[in-house]
């Protein structure tokens, strides 16, 4: 019981950090404010989240990821003037490590989650594509097709 307080005190941590994160994200346009100026300023602090939100013990991990991950696939336009192709992949690459350890630490996995997961790196997928990247969650991608 102990465990699971702890974890759920972990969870609203992680959820506090991410609200602050998108108050910044919001302000990208005013830095003088505290906003993200660039993909590398944001992802500084995102990243933190997506690395907390991996080494969660319960599933919740598989939720908050797929939802981090869609949101960083929208933040991508937003920069898209103003980054270069080795940040994003920098990025990409990030979450596609952040994806293999927990799908390796929550198996087995559900069709549904399976399906889900498998969606939103796609997207990404494409979204990389538009930026000159290939080869995106191919690690994350890989375990989940080869089951």
């Amino acid at each position: 019981m102990e465990e699971e307080e702890h974890e759920l005190t972990r969870i609203e941590k992680i959820e506090h950090e991410h609200k602050l994160v998108q108050r910044k994200f919001h302000k990208r346009n005013e830095p003088e404010k505290g906003g993200y100026a660039t993909l590398s300023d944001y992802w500084k602090e995102f990243g933190h989240v997506v690395q907390h939100t991996m080494h969660l013990k319960s599933s919740s991990s598989i939720q908050l990821l797929l939802n981090l991950t869609g949101e960083f696939h929208d933040v991508c336009d937003a920069y898209e003037r103003d980054a270069e192709i080795y940040e994003y992949k920098e990025c990409f690459d990030a979450l596609d490590f952040a994806w293999q350890t927990v799908i390796e630490d929550h198996q087995p996995i559900s069709q549904t989650d399976k399906v889900r997961i498998l969606n939103v790196l796609r997207d990404g997928q494409d979204r990389a594509s538009l930026f000159g990247l290939n080869q995106v969650y191919h690690h994350a991608t890989e375990l989940l097709d080869g089951d």
